[in-house]
């Protein structure tokens, strides 16, 4: 019997199996917490007579618990990895006592193997955000038939999972792909199938590596939807393939590789987070067909020397509620950091400092300039841009500068940041700047010129701004007043 999924807040008790040959079984009780991931709680009996409970005593007491376990429960068995301790309560005057055990990973079957030995996986599956949305795949194929008065007379559904690309992120082989299954439902008493389906992103190495090795690909790949979508990008389950985890069907005891679910405490409080809402039609800034498993490949190959550029950026963005100047100071932090990838740009020195050095404001003009984007008539030209981005984040940054800026001007300099930093991640997938000019940004760039005319201020060349003159309003025909 196998344990299918373990949602967030579940709980299950058993038995626990350490591996060790005469250790005496102890009860546990698992529970899945969004906060702190696993979660194992053992009570056990400290100075016990009968020796039964000296083993659980002794992974409390000395705070070394064996490295993994097996919760062998009534409904299947589940296998931990990577335990460490997580606190025990010994108090006088009470016989039982309370430990707490927290694996990095579980799986929800047992592995074919030393148990000692550290989880190693040859396959991981991921379900995240926008995924379905992004590559536009589907895994249903609808036909329908009609009659002469164009009425439906016939419904015909293909559902396989086809659609996928594939590519490589180092040693690992990725895949994005569909996958789906059937449900089966009643309406009024009547029977009635429907198919649930899903993308999901896959990671193969040629052999057995650990959890975190394949969640660092996943990782790299969450991070663009996060560039792409302009929000924030969770993980939604995890499963795992491999030999370990096999098992034996049919009379010929055929072996048969399913995938298992994982759970991780490193992404399960992800799955808590409000999934996003359907009816708000987020779109991307470009798609997966635009991209190409060769524009994946590139990206996850300078992944690393752009790391400085991508994490202030995703970090911030996958948040709620931030602080604008929490925005625009990590949203800054990514663009000089970019700026010092791009390097030297025409034009440049008119952003230098005092020591007619590189600046700020220049690292940022590199960014402008590398992606040619049109601000519009709020914006003199590109270098007061740069400079009025690098005044609004060094006042902020540095006590010394007095009141922080105007919160209007930050709102507007954040716009500016993010729309710039989504853009330049393009030109990491695409160096020639095509993807550039196939991306659609053009809902982002009307809501920063609309928001230049509510607040009525330009920014000038030398990154001073400017308030414009109050628009005259137009005068009511006669007879008519305002309230």
């Amino acid at each position: 019997m196998t344990i299918e999924q373990l949602a967030t807040g579940s709980s299950l008790t058993g038995l626990i199996v350490d591996g060790v040959a005469g250790t005496p079984y102890a009860a546990g009780t698992l529970r899945i917490d969004e906060t702190t991931g696993p979660l194992l709680e053992v009570p056990y009996i400290r100075g016990d007579p009968t020796g039964q409970f000296d083993p659980v005593h002794e992974w409390f007491s000395t705070r070394t618990p064996p490295t993994n376990l097996i919760l062998r429960t009534s409904e299947g068995d589940v296998s931990l990895f990577d335990v460490s301790w997580f606190g025990h309560s010994e108090r006088s005057g009470r016989s039982v006592s309370l430990g707490k055990l927290r694996p990095s990973e579980i799986v929800l079957d047992t592995r074919k193997a030393d148990l000692s030995a550290p989880l190693m996986i040859a396959e991981v599956r991921s379900q995240m955000d926008g995924l379905r949305e992004w590559t536009e795949f589907s895994a249903i194929a609808e036909e329908r038939t009609t009659d002469e008065h164009n009425y439906i007379r016939g419904f015909h559904i293909d559902v396989s999972s086809e659609a996928s690309l594939e590519w490589l992120q180092g040693d690992a082989r990725m895949t994005l792909q569909t996958d789906w299954r059937a449900a089966t439902s009643h309406v009024r008493g009547e029977p009635s199938v429907g198919v649930f389906e899903w993308v999901v992103l896959d990671s193969a190495f040629n052999s057995p590596v650990p959890f975190l090795t394949h969640l660092v690909e996943h990782q790299k790949i969450k991070h663009l939807l996060v560039l792409m979508f302009d929000g924030a990008i969770h993980f939604r389950q995890h499963r795992v393939k491999d030999e370990s985890f096999a098992k034996r069907h049919g009379r010929m005891s055929e072996l048969h590789l399913p995938f298992v679910e994982l759970i991780s405490r490193r992404t399960i409080h992800e799955y808590a987070a409000s999934e996003p809402d359907a009816r708000a039609a987020r779109m991307p800034l470009v798609y997966l067909d635009q991209i190409g498993a060769e524009g994946l490949t590139k990206w996850s190959d300078r992944y690393e020397a752009w790391e400085r550029f991508i994490l202030p950026t995703v970090g911030v963005l996958g948040r709620q509620d931030v602080f604008v100047e929490d925005l625009v100071v990590s949203l800054s932090m990514s663009v000089e950091a970019a700026g010092h990838l791009i390097g030297v740009a025409e034009g440049e020195v008119e952003t230098y400092g005092r020591n007619r050095k590189p600046s700020t404001a220049t690292h940022i003009y590199r960014c402008l300039r590398a992606v040619d984007v049109a601000w519009g008539d709020h914006v003199e030209s590109i270098v007061g841009l740069a400079r009025a981005s690098a005044d609004v984040y060094n006042s902020i940054k540095h006590f010394d500068r007095g009141q922080l800026p105007d919160h209007e001007e930050m709102l507007l300099i954040s716009l500016v940041l993010r729309h710039l930093i989504r853009l330049t991640a393009l030109n990491i997938i695409d160096s020639t700047g095509q993807l550039l000019l196939q991306a659609d940004g053009q809902r982002e760039l009307s809501a920063i010129h609309a928001r230049f005319s509510v607040i009525e201020r330009r920014v000038r060349h030398d990154g001073r701004w400017e308030q414009l003159p109050v628009r005259a309003e137009k005068p009511l025909p006669k007879g008519f007043t305002t309230w």
